[in-house]
């Protein structure tokens, strides 16, 4: 067994066993522990855990061997980071677009669920009705809660299907998808790059 493969399986074992030993433990308990499946999912993130944790150390290892493989990374992982920068750009037109047309109401929070604090029901006029709404909350009001008054943006063709905040173009979700573009996609590459054809030279050159 080589290398990559022996301390991936390691980290994938080692999770795997704490899996294993929970998922006993909470099953034969009698009676059922009603936290069990928030247990069984922290267990797979462990052993998911370990595996990125032995793909991070063995990439890390081929960096310090071979710095210019990173030459032979980045452009594989700009591709992609182009295309959610792309997206992101229009999402932001979209959303210049629909705020230039759109009315807005100050709507107030009627409702938030118990579980997660930023889903929330509004209540909002446009023209002479009454309308609900529910989402996720704005970014820009981190601590909201019943009773607090929020903007609402609307099609006045359509007051029915609002949007609560003022719409950002999902900043949040590009800077998460370039992060585990970057953080989780340049590991595996690095480790499991010897199976391209282009990574001949560089293992060459390592052997030498």
């Amino acid at each position: 067994m080589t290398r990559p493969t022996t301390t991936i399986t390691f980290g994938f074992a080692a999770g795997s066993g704490a899996l294993a030993t929970i998922v006993a433990f909470l099953f034969l308990a009698k009676p059922l522990r009603t936290d069990a499946i928030g247990w069984i999912v922290v267990a797979i993130l462990g052993a998911l855990g370990g595996l990125y944790t032995g793909t991070l150390f063995l990439a890390w290892q081929r960096v310090r061997d071979v710095p210019v493989l990173v030459l032979r990374v980045v452009p594989i992982l700009v591709i992609p980071s182009l295309v959610v920068l792309g997206n992101y750009r229009n999402q932001v037109r979209e959303a210049r677009s629909f705020l230039a047309i759109a009315d807005s109401a100050e709507g107030r929070v009627v409702a938030q669920s118990s579980r997660n604090k930023r889903f929330i029901r509004v209540s909002y006029e446009a023209g002479d009705d009454e309308h609900l709404i529910s989402g996720d909350a704005p970014a820009s009001a981190p601590g909201i809660a019943v009773g607090d008054q929020v903007w609402i943006y609307y099609l006045p063709s359509r007051p029915d299907s609002a949007t609560i905040g003022r719409p950002a173009g999902g900043v949040g979700q590009a800077r998460t998808l370039l992060g585990i573009t970057w953080l989780l996609g340049g590991p595996l590459v690095l480790v499991f790059g010897g199976t391209l054809r282009w990574w001949a030279p560089f293992r060459r050159q390592r052997a030498a």
